[in-house]
């Protein structure tokens, strides 16, 4: 028990240092894309240039704004931190898709994988999609304590697991969609973060920045 409740903080601690990097990344593509429009200096220390420091003092924000919602008790009194996280998920994905498709005719990916990669890369590149995908359902670590505030009966079990094969089934699907659209559209070449690898338009990529930050703010809630 020791051990799996050491490889479970573990587990956590990874999850909440990649919202924290994801969180801070989104602020600065905020800053960056804000100071676009404004004609600014992007490579200037208030647009959060990451070579001037910018990304370190993005993640300093993001994590008081973490330590804000953590001043909330429990998780009934932050189902609307929830709910934030929740459209900002569909919304930065449905985004993500839309780009993908639009970009689709590029045809820069194919179903043969990237050309010129020996057996070893793609059988590394496989391992980290299967590590993003894994990441993308962490949710798991809280769904006990989600089924702990569930009223009786049904048995809350019973329950969540319906819950979890529909919410699991459908995200599935809607992030498969997602990422063909975007290796369709980018091959090789596309990013960790996909909606790094898109260059407009600037209003687009604001919105979904602006949602990638408000779900992981819910996230490391």
């Amino acid at each position: 028990r020791s051990f799996a409740r050491s490889l479970a903080r573990s587990l956590v601690r990874q999850v909440m240092w990649a919202y924290a990097i994801t969180g801070g990344e989104a602020i600065v593509a905020i800053a960056q894309v804000a100071c676009e429009y404004e004609g600014a200096d992007l490579t200037s220390a208030q647009c959060f240039y990451p070579a001037t420091g910018g990304m370190w003092k993005a993640i300093l924000i993001f994590g008081g704004a973490q330590l804000a919602l953590s001043q909330v008790r429990n998780l009934e009194e932050a189902w609307w931190v929830s709910i934030f996280g929740t459209i900002g998920s569909i919304l930065y994905s449905l985004i993500a898709l839309v780009l993908g498709m639009a970009h689709a005719d590029n045809g820069l990916g194919s179903v043969g994988g990237t050309t010129g990669s020996s057996a070893a890369e793609k059988t590394f590149q496989i391992l980290n999609g299967f590590g993003s995908i894994a990441f993308a359902y962490n949710f798991a670590q809280i769904l006990p304590e989600i089924q702990s505030t569930l009223r009786q009966p049904p048995s809350a079990i019973r329950t969540m697991t319906k819950v979890s094969s529909i919410a699991i089934t459908s995200a599935y699907v809607f992030y498969i969609w997602v990422a063909v659209a975007g290796y369709a559209s980018l091959g090789a070449s596309v990013q960790p973060i996909i909606l790094q690898s898109f260059c407009g338009p600037n209003w687009a990529i604001m919105l979904a920045q602006i949602s990638i930050l408000l779900h992981m703010l819910s996230g490391g809630y």
